[in-house]
């Protein structure tokens, strides 16, 4: 299955709720993300969804 770029997609979302560091922000919240889905247990409760 075919991975979305969750770049675009997370800036997009802070941008539509007007935050102005949209751009640094973006880069933070994909690596927590991609870290969150890397350390944490494959859970149901733990829904990586977006």
């Amino acid at each position: 299955m075919i991975r979305p770029d969750l770049k675009p997609i997370c800036e997009n979302m802070l941008m539509s709720e007007g935050f102005q560091q949209a751009r640094t922000l973006v880069i933070k919240f994909v690596t927590l993300y991609e870290l969150s889905g890397e350390l944490l247990s494959k859970q149901f409760h733990y829904d990586r969804g977006l």
